[in-house]
């Protein structure tokens, strides 16, 4: 009866997963892109190598796990089967919550929405420690000295299986430990969310009412920031960059679409933070798309001068 329902744990539990595995189907092209491109082939090949490494992962811990007795081995499936339980009643909990069946204590409440917002780590987290809690005690058995045997060719083959386990717990070890590395450092690299860099210095020329951005500072090709105190204590950012060919771009931090969430250089393009849409340098300076708003812009010596009259206009842009 336990071996039957711990099978059927672990086949609801593949279920549960693969609808997910099979949504991320549908996520290898993005709305706009083409059939064929270095994206798509790249999130393929990362579906496609998500599945080797579970693969991989599973066949290591299989061959760990043939050293383990028989009982600690049930033990460990009986611990996965009581955290897919748990994680199913939190699900149905939600459920029955949002659609008013059932009514939870504030306290009661928290804890469901942080459950619901950590669902997947958590049950990531708690599996790898179930599995891993076993494999450590094989571990440390495997190091223990073995009883003297009247048979030395006994007393070899032993060691010999003992050399075995260790070296697949360790093989186990390293891919859970690269697991939770994805889950964690590798997933907040990825979600990580780029910080504007601060504006550097330039001069006001309160008499001509002028700002004037040395054009030596442009002279690297990276894009620049700078902000102008407004009306109000309103801050107006303004961007600038040389161009391939000698010509100059210059914008406001902010475009039409996105508002003034701002822009970052990356890989030679330039970003909006908040739609991740690259941009040719090239094509700042013109309106359209999410580049930046144009702003008129002369170069007057070794300055590159725009009035302050115009940057007073766009307060307006960084009030919204």
């Amino acid at each position: 009866m336990a071996n039957t329902v711990a099978c059927l744990v672990l086949a609801l539990a593949f279920f549960q997963a693969t609808q997910d595995v099979v949504l991320q189907l549908s996520a290898f092209i993005a709305p706009g892109e083409a059939v064929f491109s270095t994206e798509m082939l790249l999130r393929v090949l990362g579906f496609l190598g998500g599945w080797c490494a579970v693969a991989v992962l599973a066949f290591t811990y299989v061959r760990a796990c043939k050293g383990l007795p028989r009982r600690v081995a049930n033990l460990a499936v009986l611990g996965f089967a009581v955290v897919m339980t748990g994680t199913d009643i939190l699900s149905l909990t939600r459920l029955l919550h949002a659609t008013h069946r059932v009514v939870l204590s504030p306290g009661a409440f928290r804890f469901l929405a942080w459950a619901g917002n950590n669902l997947q780590t958590m049950i990531l987290f708690l599996a790898a420690a179930v599995f891993l809690v076993p494999l450590a005690g094989l571990f440390v058995t495997s190091l223990r000295r073995l009883p003297d045997q009247p048979n030395p060719a006994v007393l070899r083959s032993r060691r010999a299986d003992r050399r075995r386990s260790r070296r697949w717990v360790l093989a186990s070890a390293l891919g859970f430990s690269a697991l939770v590395l994805t889950r964690t450092v590798a997933l907040a690299k990825v979600n990580e969310v780029p910080q504007l860099s601060e504006p550097e210095p330039y001069n006001l020329d309160q008499a001509a009412g002028l700002a004037r951005v040395s054009l030596s500072g442009l002279a690297d090709g990276h894009l620049h920031r700078y902000a102008y105190a407004g009306s109000e204590g309103t801050e107006v950012r303004f961007i600038a960059i040389l161009k391939n060919g000698g010509a100059y771009g210059v914008g406001l931090d902010a475009c039409e679409n996105c508002g003034p969430s701002g822009y970052y250089e990356k890989d030679g393009k330039v970003i909006c933070k908040r739609c991740d849409v690259a941009i040719n340098p090239a094509t700042i300076g013109f309106k359209g798309g999410c580049n930046p708003i144009p702003v008129d812009f002369e170069v007057d010596g070794g300055d590159l001068t725009i009035a302050t009259t115009l940057l007073e206009d766009s307060v307006k842009v960084f009030k919204r």
